[in-house]
């Protein structure tokens, strides 16, 4: 049998290949070990549990876990709080990273899109929208989907247009490791919004279907655990642009 050559020995994987994908993921490990991101990540995402048990405990009017503020579906709740922090501190560590590199306004430009989030959700901003449509009969019966929820995505889609519009703008005058680092903070604001927005219509969507309360526990539990995890992950990610210098060492896939 003929000896492999050493062209053939050193040739590099295939970009594709599971020893390639598995080698990139250990390197990023390495890197955010090496910027403090996945300590930061473990950290945050600890208080995760307890704060879904508490949301329980102050149903069953357990002691100290009394107060509304520990239900997770509730407004200014102890994880809703938490959340908005880790996005606030995100945005002024966005700047930080702006300011520090030369092309750095696409960073400038993401800061926006955490304050944007906080503002809204605080505010109730994509909710009044949507009230504001459907009793203005506004709002069309599409796929069955409760008109309320139609109207707080459509006043989502128009107030968030500008942000959009602030982000293709700063991304195009961007250098590419600038933009691959665009890329992956767009890959986690769309995570977040799939468990702020998507599971958040689900939910209704499923109330509805099957009036089930242990059902509506567990989409409660997954949409709060859900958001405040994404809100996470991006602030680590942030911390690893921060402390990684002028250029991101993460892969893009």
């Amino acid at each position: 049998m003929d000896q492999p050559s050493a062209d053939r020995l050193a040739s590099p994987l295939p970009r594709g290949s599971v020893r390639s994908r598995r080698d990139q993921l250990a390197a990023g490990v390495r890197a955010a070990r090496r910027t403090g991101a996945l300590h930061v990540l473990i950290v945050l995402l600890l208080p995760i549990p307890f704060l879904l048990v508490a949301h329980q405990l102050y149903f069953w009017d357990i002691g100290p876990f009394d107060s509304r503020r520990w239900a997770v579906n509730s407004d200014r709740s102890v994880i809703e709080v938490l959340g908005y922090v880790e996005l606030l501190t995100a945005a002024v560590m966005l700047l930080v990273v702006g300011a520090r590199r030369r092309w750095g306004v696409i960073y400038v430009g993401w800061s926006v899109t955490p304050v944007f989030v906080v503002v809204d959700d605080s505010l109730q901003v994509h909710e009044r929208g949507g009230a504001w449509l459907h009793h203005r009969g506004l709002t069309p019966e599409l796929f069955g989907l409760p008109q309320q929820e139609l109207g707080e995505l459509a006043t989502w889609g128009l107030i968030g247009m500008p942000v959009l519009l602030l982000l293709w703008a700063t991304h195009r005058v961007s250098p590419r490791r600038a933009r691959e680092d665009s890329w992956w903070l767009a890959g986690l604001t769309v995570l977040l919004m799939a468990f702020a927005i998507g599971l958040d219509l689900g939910h209704e969507v499923i109330e509805e279907l099957t009036d089930n309360s242990v059902v509506d526990l567990l989409v409660t539990f997954l949409e709060a655990a859900g958001e405040l995890g994404a809100m996470t992950v991006l602030l680590a990610y942030v911390v690893h642009l921060t402390r990684n210098g002028p250029r991101s060492t993460v892969a893009v896939p």
